[in-house]
Order: C-alpha cells, then sequence, then structure tokens
C-alpha cells in the first residue's frame, strides 16, 4: 500500500485583495502536490475579495472562505491555523503565487528532514503586477542553525516561501500582531522565534513568485525599515538574555 501523504494546510490571508488573489489560488490550485486545503480569511474586505474566493471554493472542495473583521494579517494567518487541520502548515499572501511543484518539492525535503528542523523554505524571485520577475532574486540557502544569518538579514524575504510543521508552531506560538510598532515584519518575527529552537532546511529553487505592488507596505521602504529595525532590537535582546 502506498503512503499516504501529510495533510498540507495553505493559509492565505486576504484584505482587499481582488486584483491578484484569483491568480494566487489558480497556482495554488496547480500543485502537484494534491493532498491540501486551502483556508482563506477575508480580513474584512470591502471589494470583491470574497466572492472570488467563493467562486473558487465552489469549483474545488478543497478550498473554504472564512471571514472576519479587519484585524490584521497576523490575526487573519491565526485564524486559518486554528481552523485547519495539516500537519504542516503552509502560509502564502493573497497576492502572491507559487511554482506548480513548490509544495510537492518542499514537503519531500521536510519529510526527510529530522523533527529539530522546523521548517523548510524555497527561493523567491520578485514579479510586478502583471506576474513578470523583475529581479530581486532571494536563495542565501542558509540550513541548520540560522539565528544568527537570520537577525541579520530575513533571508526568507517574504511570509509565502516556507512550509512550517505544525508541531513547531504549537510550541513558538503563532503570528504576533504588530501592528502598533513593526508592522510588515510578522513573518520574520515568527521566523526569529522559530530559529530559536529549531533548525532550518531548504529548497535550493526558485518556486515561490513575491509580488511587488505599488502602495504596498513591502514596496514602502521607510516603513519597512522601522519595522525590521525594530525587530532587529527584539532579536538582539533575545540573544543577550540568552547568554
Amino acid at each position: 500500500m502506498a503512503e499516504s501523504l501529510p495533510l498540507i494546510s495553505v493559509i492565505i490571508p486576504a484584505f482587499n485583495a481582488e486584483a491578484f488573489v484569483g491568480e494566487t489560488l489558480a497556482s495554488v490550485g496547480r500543485q502537484t502536490y494534491r493532498n491540501i486545503e486551502v483556508v482563506v480569511v477575508d480580513d474584512g474586505s470591502t471589494d470583491g475579495t470574497a466572492e472570488i474566493v467563493e467562486a473558487e471554493a465552489r469549483r474545488d472542495g478543497r478550498f473554504r472562505l472564512l471571514r472576519q473583521a479587519h484585524k490584521g494579517v497576523a490575526a487573519a494567518r491565526n485564524l486559518a491555523i486554528a481552523e485547519s487541520a495539516g500537519e504542516y502548515i503552509a502560509p502564502l499572501d493573497a497576492d502572491d503565487i507559487w511554482h506548480p511543484e513548490n509544495l510537492e518539492r518542499q514537503a519531500r525535503c521536510l519529510r526527510a528532514l529530522p523533527n529539530t528542523v522546523g521548517l523548510v523554505y524555497a527561493a523567491s524571485v520578485c514579479i510586478d503586477e502583471r506576474g513578470r520577475p523583475i529581479g530581486g532574486l532571494h536563495s542565501d540557502g542558509y540550513s541548520g542553525n540560522v539565528l544568527l544569518e537570520l537577525i541579520c538579514s530575513n533571508f526568507l524575504a517574504n511570509a509565502s516561501s516556507p512550509l512550517i510543521r505544525r508541531t513547531c508552531l504549537d510550541r513558538v506560538g503563532g503570528y504576533a500582531d504588530l501592528r502598533k510598532y513593526a508592522q510588515g515584519s510578522e513573518d520574520w518575527d515568527l521566523y526569529l522565534r522559530i530559529a530559536e529552537q529549531y533548525e532550518f532546511g531548504v529548497v535550493p529553487e526558485v518556486l515561490i513568485g513575491y509580488r511587488q505592488v505599488r502602495g504596498s507596505l513591502s514596496a514602502s521602504y521607510r516603513a519597512m525599515e522601522a519595522s525590521h529595525a525594530r525587530v532587529i532590537k527584539e532579536g538582539r535582546h533575545e540573544i543577550r538574555k540568552k547568554k
């Protein structure tokens, strides 16, 4: 009998994402790894985001939509995790896209590694509003104990690149609400907390398209610089406490 593959829960927070969420969902639907559930949380959108997700859910029973009042990306991701059942968690932002073999290659890597490895990630490339690569390749390839490298730089680059063991998230906690002082760095903050207790694995292939949209927070360099500085300060504080 063939070995059953672990269920992967794809979690997608979406706020006024109608311009790109259809393309994002399509990239999930094309994954060669089929044992997935897709939980999309509409974080109080005022556009057609929910209708697009509902239409996809009617076509593919693996997709479902949850709704909440606007509480921010951390709350949306945490709700999706709480309402999902997968052994592995695959975060994906509502404007990013995946190569069709992303989940298959990451799951194969994670299954081959010991439980001391909390997540694996793949390389990503920046894409524009039309989905065209525009450079910004992120492929440092760090693995093992990566805490010091991660404090220096969020080499995972975005929230859509990792595949995380649920047991790891249960241990370190979910995404922190950083809207008051470090909005935009919720993923980096989580990776740092994971790196304090787990090793990282890497799939050294470009499998994620990280979208750069005019006016988005990730494209607002001053806001992101302030957010990153706060996260780095907190990371250094944790290192000093351990000495």
